[in-house]
């Protein structure tokens, strides 16, 4: 507790104070969104949604495919069901799907990100400056 303390008194926010102090690492290549300051709005959307329904359709493939590779003969568990050819083919089938998924969803994150930065520039305003003509003239109306 001392140890998170002292941490804290040197600029650390507390999320990352309990992090560091947790004896049990987090694997090397996990990407925590949790500390970064403005994080990425999720826009539920007809795609969006179909996304997650083509995301749990990859995965029931790749179950699938790993009981391929994984299976053994009932009664003896050093005998695999299938094949190598069978179990190989499988394992390249699930490294395939898994760059796939990968790709799709860096392309998703980036058009977050491109949507993301529009709706910070609208939701910013417009600015006077950048108009034809910088000095505005005054309303005959008013």
């Amino acid at each position: 507790a001392k140890e998170l303390v002292r941490r804290m008194q040197d600029g650390m926010t507390a999320q990352d104070a309990l992090q560091m102090s947790n004896p049990i690492r987090k694997p090397k290549h996990f990407q925590d969104n949790s500390s970064k300051d403005d994080p990425l709005p999720i826009r539920l959307t007809q795609e969006t949604l179909k996304g997650l329904k083509q995301d749990t359709d990859t995965l029931s493939r790749v179950r699938d495919l790993r009981k391929v590779d994984s299976a053994v003969t009932q009664g003896n568990a050093r005998i695999k069901a299938n094949n190598a050819k069978d179990r190989r083919n499988a394992r390249r089938t699930i490294h395939k799907i898994t760059d796939q998924e990968i790709a799709k969803d860096t392309a998703q994150l980036e058009q977050n990100k491109k949507w993301q930065l529009q709706e910070k520039a609208r939701l910013a305003g417009y600015n006077i400056t950048d108009l034809q003509s910088a000095n505005p003239q005054p309303s005959l109306l008013s």
